[in-house]
């Protein structure tokens, strides 16, 4: 399949598909309706296929989100066209698709190799299982909404293409339903739950982004070869920080950074705190998280000094940016999506040797809220001299509640998860409250000093060698005085926990 069928975005679609019938004029008034964002989908010789577009503007109607990258509706888009692609291959249209074509079809999508690792699948049995499902629900639509008649898809013998009912367990509501599933699917793979980020994980991703300083940037249009090179490049490292900071000491979800604005931040250093638009509810809406003096300075440095350096070479250039207000955007002056955040940090992890490993910035989230539910749990400690094993649920839910307002959470309940791990960082923090703030201050020297031997690497042109070497040492030096305390601190917590469970 070396031609490809194909999806792009385009926004501010008419879609007006209702009226109302004025009586006084004795006509038909259309009532406006205009999706913000959908997408035109093509066969792989470019043509159009309506049906499909069709389909996405039905998933609108029905709620699928749209947000600046697309959304769900994008996601849907990439599973279809693995039925358009396929329907192409064979010569066929959807409606003349019988059971051995789709079986035929989910074959091909799981045993789809990647070109440069042929021993490696494209997509694993999740992923098949997820694009089989939409274009199970596409190819329904166009049974119930196009065709008159049909027994293209469906649980009856009749039906060409045969689906089974099966019970499902919803894990968030706890219940068992039934759904309508194709009859021959791939096992579903066991996900490996997602825990916080690891120190040793985060640390390599700062070294990544101390290196990539070194690389070459693509010359931009706004200036000449060297002076690119030297100027996007400390662009980039500091955005790539910045982005690694703010995971870290805000725990944001990456749709939120990305739409993290200038205007409402700039002044993020006086106030103590940071705004954040809030994802994942029916409407959006602003949470305040407190900001730490450091990360607060490193972000006003970065839109006062960076950012406005990148648009106003733009600028200077005769050349037109549209920042729309935003902290993060690329070198030619847009804001960049979620899917770019995103791109960016696969890069960083491929960079830090973790392409093999799991690592995505929601695990900077998963380590964000673990955290905060130490601090109110240790808090709470203090304040009702409660032990563990006499904490109820309703004790739980007391503290779960002010963490949902830091982190956006709409219920509580979504965080007990975090309770076990909140216990053992308690635990762990507990030990030695001056050994703590040395083994922070020891990080946050140490990427003070990456920074810096991120930036010499990009200049090219420095010739003190012998500087680079004395801060290298000195970076290796604070890593391992931080090693070693994080061991003693380790030791001392396995020695309370044991302690902890000989008492009477």
């Amino acid at each position: 399949m070396k031609d490809r069928a194909r999806f792009s975005k385009i926004t501010d679609v008419d879609i007006t598909y209702s009226s109302s019938f004025n009586q006084s004029l004795n006509e038909f008034t259309p009532k406006p309706l205009n999706i913000p964002t959908t997408f035109v989908i093509t066969w792989p010789d470019g043509n159009p296929r309506s049906l499909a577009e069709l389909f996405l503007i039905y998933k609108f109607r029905r709620g699928a989100s749209i947000r600046e990258d697309g959304g769900s509706l994008r996601a849907t888009a990439s599973k279809i066209i693995h039925i358009i692609q396929y329907c192409w291959t064979i010569k066929r249209d959807f409606w003349e698709l019988d059971d051995d074509h789709f079986q035929e079809f989910v074959q091909y999508l799981a045993s789809e190799r990647k070109q440069e690792q042929p021993m490696v699948r494209i997509r694993n049995n999740n992923s098949v299982r997820a694009i089989v499902a939409c274009c199970v629900e596409f190819l329904l639509w166009i049974q119930n909404s196009i065709l008159v008649n049909s027994y293209l898809i469906g649980t009856s013998p009749q039906h060409r293409i045969r689906l089974v009912e099966r019970k499902a367990l919803k894990h968030r509501i706890k219940q068992m339903t039934i759904e309508v599933q194709y009859h021959i699917l791939p096992p579903p793979d066991t996900r490996e739950p997602k825990h916080p980020m690891g120190r040793k994980q985060r640390n390599a991703l700062w070294e990544a982004v101390a290196h990539m300083s070194q690389a070459r940037v693509a010359c931009i249009s706004w200036a000449g070869e060297k002076e690119t090179n030297r100027k996007v490049a400390t662009f980039l490292q500091k955005r790539r920080e910045l982005l690694l900071v703010l995971l870290e000491s805000t725990g944001a979800r990456p749709g939120e950074l990305a739409r993290l604005k200038v205007s409402e931040n700039i002044n993020c250093y006086k106030s103590g705190s940071l705004i954040l638009t809030t994802l994942k509810r029916r409407r959006d809406i602003d949470r305040t998280i407190k900001l730490q003096p450091e990360v607060a300075i490193r972000l006003v440095t970065f839109i006062e000094k960076h950012r406005r350096q990148v648009l106003d070479h733009i600028s200077s250039a005769g050349l037109t940016a549209a920042p729309s207000d935003r902290v993060f955007i690329g070198v030619h002056g847009n804001p960049l999506s979620e899917r770019s955040l995103e791109s960016e940090f696969v890069r960083i992890s491929s960079r830090a040797g973790l392409a093999d490993f799991q690592s995505c910035m929601s695990m900077f989230r998963h380590r964000f809220i673990t955290k905060q539910i130490s601090i109110h749990l240790r808090a709470y400690l203090g304040a009702t001299s409660k032990r563990r094993e006499f904490f109820t649920d309703a004790d739980y839910r007391t503290i779960l509640k002010k963490v949902a307002t830091i982190t956006g959470h709409s219920n509580e309940v979504s965080l007990m998860h975090y309770i076990d791990l909140a216990w053992s960082e308690l635990n762990y923090e507990n030990q030695i409250d001056t050994a703590q703030a040395i083994d922070h201050s020891i990080e946050s020297t140490t990427n003070k000093i990456s920074s810096l031997i991120g930036s010499l690497e990009a200049t090219k042109d420095i010739p003190q060698k012998t500087l680079k070497v004395l801060l290298t040492e000195a970076k290796t030096t604070l890593r391992g005085m931080q090693d070693e305390i994080q061991k003693n601190l380790q030791n001392s917590s396995e020695s309370i926990e044991k302690a902890m469970k000989n008492q009477p």
